[in-house]
């Protein structure tokens, strides 16, 4: 047993130090909390935004198909320094599906996670099942799924829209049938400020309102499109806005779907040429195989 003398002397001990200890460590740090000025000024000044584009520019995007050997289509997709990764698998025969009855419509199982965990994982996850679902001929497979998985590397913006375009070039690239080809593009808004593509900060400063405005129009916009079927498969919106932002946003985001479009449509194009090519590669060398074998 200790000796009480013991925790007298640890209390003056600790009393000196705390004597010792400015009273302003403990208060809160005052450059954590930035007034609007400031927030707009990181996002958007000279007329430019922080990271030199235009208001209405979208970032650059970089496009591979077959990134996974081991999935039956993949995609790797880059929109700036957002990153993310998705596979396609099956379909395969619907768990318990002699308990739930015959379904003559397939199901697409959806799944978004990051890298580290989000709280919007779910949620995104359960956007991108709406919006592959319209473009996907759910029909062709009774009583089957199709999983559809994406890993976001990094997520610096506009997630949600690279996941959605990620995962419709996965299903092409898969050689499953889909009615268009799905592409989505993100809008930030904040007043008379639209963004274009938003980086996180920018989407993080959109969804803040003024305190003296809470009305004001604020908020993101995650609009997937098919270009060829001209339909809007899905819509996304948080924040607060008034409906004639909306039919303008929309537009404008259905030009940038549109844009995109052809971009998708390019790689799907050159990746069929290069699997036509190994497939005739294929047949030369098992031509010349047959020929030595004869003579």
């Amino acid at each position: 047993m200790l000796n009480p003398s013991y925790y007298e002397d640890f209390i003056l001990e600790q009393k000196k130090l705390e004597e010792n200890i400015p009273y302003e460590t403990f208060l809160p740090d005052s450059s954590k909390y930035k007034s609007y000025e400031q927030k707009l000024g990181e996002v958007f000044k000279d007329g430019k935004r922080a990271d030199g584009r235009k208001s209405d520019e979208s970032r650059r995007i970089y496009i591979k198909l077959g990134a996974l050997v081991e999935a039956r289509g993949s995609c790797y997709l880059e929109m700036g320094r957002t990153k993310v990764l998705c596979g396609v698998s099956g379909p395969r025969e619907i768990p318990f599906v002699q308990l739930a009855g015959y379904t003559e419509l397939g199901s697409v199982e959806c799944s978004l996670e990051s890298f580290p965990p989000s709280t919007s994982d779910k949620a995104y996850s359960d956007a991108l099942k709406r919006a592959i679902e319209p473009s996907f001929c759910r029909n062709e497979f009774p009583n089957l799924e199709i999983n559809v998985s994406v890993m976001v590397l990094d997520a610096s913006g506009s997630v949600l829209s690279a996941a959605i375009t990620a995962a419709s070039l996965a299903l092409a690239h898969a050689r499953l049938p889909i009615y268009d080809i799905l592409t989505s593009v993100c809008l930030g808004i904040h007043g008379d400020l639209l963004f274009v593509d938003p980086t996180d900060k920018e989407e993080s400063f959109c969804m803040s309102a003024q305190r003296t405005s809470i009305d004001q129009n604020h908020g993101l916009i995650t609009l997937s499109y098919m270009s060829t079927a001209d339909q809007i498969a899905h819509y996304y919106q948080s924040g607060h806005m008034d409906l004639t932002l909306l039919l303008d946003s929309t537009d404008i985001a259905i030009k940038r779907c549109q844009d995109l479009y052809a971009l998708c449509q390019q790689h799907l194009m050159d990746d069929v040429k290069l699997s036509l090519r190994q497939v005739t590669e294929t047949e030369n060398v098992e031509d010349s195989m047959r020929t030595l074998s004869t003579s």
